[in-house]
């Protein structure tokens, strides 16, 4: 015995509401168009305790393909309370998602403070490894914001002795390497290829 629907057009709709529910909560999450945007998005929900940040100071500077996936050096300033305004670099990971969207999977970075007088280094420097892409070795990191501006270029030499040269950007530099490796040591240059700091003793 068939069973006949009263209103079969009701069931229709029905699933179209549950359709549009769905696409609206999955969207939410995607919405960004390229690996800046959905970066920048991240980091304005992150909540960080006794830290506040200024929402609409953040700006992606720099960003690096690595396999499928979009390294993206997102920098903001805020406010740490009992300590002073910060500025702080991250690296986000972000990768292609549904409708060819973009989505961070989150990220790792410093702050520092802005001015700290305690503090007479021309560069900030933050590092690690992290197997969280889709790189079988996953990969290293050296980032950091330049405060000096006569610094042109950063090389970055890794314990295997390879020495890579980061790309420097808006007061701010990014090394990438495939693979678990530490940094050995850093150093930065002028326009005219001299050094004007390093590490190494």
């Amino acid at each position: 015995m068939k069973l006949k629907l009263r209103y079969p057009y009701l069931l229709g709709l029905l699933l179209l509401l549950v359709a549009i529910l769905v696409f609206v909560a999955v969207f939410k999450d995607i919405r960004a168009g390229s690996p800046e945007i959905a970066a920048v998005e991240y980091a304005r929900d992150m909540k960080t305790a006794n830290f506040s940040i200024y929402a609409d100071n953040i700006e992606a500077i720099q960003r690096l393909e690595l396999g499928k996936s979009v390294l993206v050096l997102v920098q903001y300033s805020g406010f740490r309370r009992g300590s002073g305004a910060e500025l702080c670099e991250m690296i986000m990971e972000t990768n292609r998602v549904l409708f060819f969207r973009w989505k961070s999977t989150g990220g790792s970075g410093s702050c520092h403070l802005i001015n700290d007088p305690g503090d007479p280094l021309p560069i900030t420097v933050s590092g690690g490894w992290t197997s969280a892409s889709d790189q079988g070795d996953g990969y290293s990191l050296v980032h950091g914001s330049v405060r000096d501006p006569q610094i042109a270029r950063v090389a970055v030499t890794w314990t295997d002795g390879q020495v890579q040269s980061a790309v420097v950007k808006e007061a701010t530099y990014l090394a990438v390497r495939e693979g678990r490796w530490e940094m050995e040591s850093i150093a930065t240059f002028d326009d005219q290829n001299e050094i004007l700091y390093t590490t190494l003793k």
